[in-house]
């Protein structure tokens, strides 16, 4: 436990002092408002323009911003050589779990922030709402009882928090992908052209927003809450065993 607490004490310092995350919050804000393309204010308010970005192909590259700021770590000390160094002062696998979480938070946080970042930069053009141009289906969607009580807000950011989960799992991925691929740009891709692979597969449009908020998948928020929390993590957690497998290898 103290090896791991060291390692993620020095990650955290590592995440916030390279500021990648800062660029990763822009690239989330900006290609929410690329996958716009040119409709605009969709329904001249904040909820379904965020909804609609969201539901356009543009956003997929939002996931590859998300692992931007610290998926690549494994990669970087692999080919720096600050492994070895670093396992010195504690073990591989204290190592691996600290680099596996805080990219797995990061890429949640990058998600909230750019996320938080556009509905503002759209609120500062149209209201959050507007029921009489629009119907949101609160009855199907998770989270509706929020939009009824006039909490978009809150409303978004738990459909943000959605894709924050998926976006760590597949941020693991492109670190697990990192442990055997030296080229960086095509690591960080990755995640986005998982996005795209499972929107060309049958159902593809089920595969990928049954991480979403659009549907409820149970009748309770919380219970969809920890299933789409369950279908990032158990992966995530895989994934880490892969990384720690694959790093044991070459070390």
């Amino acid at each position: 436990m103290k090896a791991f607490i060291g390692f993620f004490r020095m990650d955290l310092y590592r995440f916030i002092k390279k500021i990648y995350w800062l660029a990763g919050i822009l690239g989330v804000t900006f290609f929410l408002f690329f996958s716009l393309e040119t409709r605009g204010f969709i329904n001249g308010n904040v909820v379904r323009t965020y909804l609609f970005s969201t539901a356009m192909s543009g956003h997929l590259a939002i996931y590859s911003f998300c692992a931007y700021s610290f998926a690549p770590v494994f990669g970087e000390d692999l080919e720096h050589r600050y492994i070895r160094s670093s396992i010195i002062r504690g073990d591989l696998r204290a190592y691996v779990l600290s680099k596996s979480l805080v990219i797995y938070l990061s890429s949640i946080l990058v998600m909230l922030a750019g996320t938080l970042l556009f509905l503002f930069l759209c609120r500062t053009q149209v209201p959050w709402v507007d029921w009489n141009a629009d119907s949101y289906g609160t009855e199907t969607r998770s989270y509706g009882s929020l939009l009824e009580k006039d909490r978009p807000l809150a409303y978004c950011m738990l459909y943000a928090l959605h894709m924050g989960l998926l976006a760590g799992m597949l941020s693991l991925f492109s670190a697990f992908c990192s442990v055997f691929i030296t080229n960086r740009t095509l690591v960080l891709i990755l995640p986005a052209f998982m996005m795209l692979l499972l929107a060309l597969l049958p159902y593809g449009s089920h595969n990928i927003f049954i991480f979403y908020a659009n549907g409820r998948h149970f009748p309770k928020d919380w219970q969809n809450l920890l299933f789409v929390f369950l279908l990032s993590a158990v992966p995530s957690a895989l994934l880490g065993a892969g990384i720690y497998h694959g790093l044991k290898k070459k070390l």
